[in-house]
């Protein structure tokens, strides 16, 4: 078939609400005599609703942010140094990089300690 036949296949088959597998196979049989009707559209699903998402605080959101714009700049000062065969700055960066990743592993684990409570003067 050529790209226009495939463009009026597809432009048919919308039409018609049914696939291009479907809409050849009603072809099909309607030329070989087949009384067959036209197959039904299929039934389209409800979206259900999607729940909001929770509440999060604008600062650690901001924060976050900021975290992906520094990695985003780190990853940036690799791929340059990795350009211009820079080994001294690769090896900065990818200290950078471990220090980043040590920071981050400590503030996934639970913290053991309870913090003191304040008291109001």
């Amino acid at each position: 078939m050529s790209l226009d036949d495939f463009a009026l296949l597809d432009k048919f088959s919308e039409a018609a609400g049914i696939s291009d597998a479907a809409y050849l196979r009603w072809l099909l049989r309607r030329e070989a005599g087949s009384p067959a009707a036209l197959p039904a559209p299929p039934k389209r699903k409800r979206a259900l609703a999607a729940s909001p998402p929770p509440a999060a605080d604008p600062a650690l959101l901001l924060q976050i942010a900021r975290i992906g714009n520094l990695l985003n700049q780190v990853a940036r000062s690799a791929n340059e140094c990795r350009r211009n065969g820079s080994a001294l700055d690769m090896v900065q960066v990818l200290a950078v990089l471990l220090i980043i990743q040590h920071e981050s592993e400590s503030l996934a684990r639970p913290s053991l300690e309870i913090p003191p409570k304040e008291t109001a003067p």
